[in-house]
């Protein structure tokens, strides 16, 4: 069955720009610190690795980088027996037909961007680790980051005059990941009371994770959290 790519998605437009720029000699100084770590690394252990052995390449460009061969490790896995050489030629094709002059080829360029971009796919440790991280990211929204404002809010009696008392207020700052690639902020109000119900539920959830991976240990199953 063929697999091939019609067309390249806007938010990876930048990775593929990216990975078009990429030397041979890049390539495989890249492969050579992938295929060094365990397969269940996470995608910043793998961006830390790849930027600290090679200065050259930017945590910004390391970390589109690897997201993008991700995305095409996943749209693989649908059809694995598909040759990889029809997939490589229909990005090629793909990124012509973009309209992008960051994702144009020249003659000249295709025959090496195809063959960077094959060995990049070759790849056993971001072949498991892409797997592991659609495994544990498939789902519409993600959590990307939170933090706790805490503040005092005055009450005035006269606003002319000193406050007359203040209320400690706290809100919840939760970033999340949409299944469209963008962010969404969201804020909730906070009492204390609320506060510590989120830590019980917290403490909750870690006593829980532990004693799975006891379970998962006596099964002899790989941990891949």
């Amino acid at each position: 069955m063929a697999q091939t790519i019609t067309r390249i998605p806007e938010r990876y437009h930048v990775g593929f720009a990216k990975l078009k720029l990429l030397t041979p000699q890049t390539v495989t100084s890249i492969l050579q610190v992938v295929e060094q770590l365990p397969p269940t690394s996470k995608i910043k252990e793998m961006v830390s690795a790849i930027t600290s052995n090679l200065p050259s390449v930017g945590r910004e460009d390391a970390e589109v980088i690897v997201r993008t061969l991700y995305s095409l490790y996943v749209f693989r896995a649908d059809t694995p027996d598909a040759p990889l050489s029809e997939l490589v030629a229909s990005i090629v094709v793909a990124m012509q037909a973009s309209g992008k002059d960051s994702l144009a080829l020249q003659d000249k360029e295709k025959a090496e961007f195809q063959d960077n971009l094959t060995r990049l796919l070759r790849s056993s440790v971001l072949e498991t680790s892409s797997k592991i991280q659609q495994l544990k990211t498939d789902y519409e929204t993600l959590f990307y980051d939170a933090k706790i404002l805490t503040d005092i809010r005055p009450l005035f009696a006269d606003p002319k005059e000193r406050p007359v008392s203040a209320a400690i207020t706290h809100t919840l700052k939760i970033v999340c990941h949409e299944a469209g690639g963008e962010h969404k902020e969201l804020f909730f109000a906070l009492s204390s009371e609320d506060i510590r119900t989120i830590k019980k539920v917290v403490e909750r959830a870690e006593a829980k994770e532990e004693s799975l991976k006891s379970l998962l240990k006596d099964m002899k199953l790989t941990d891949l959290s």
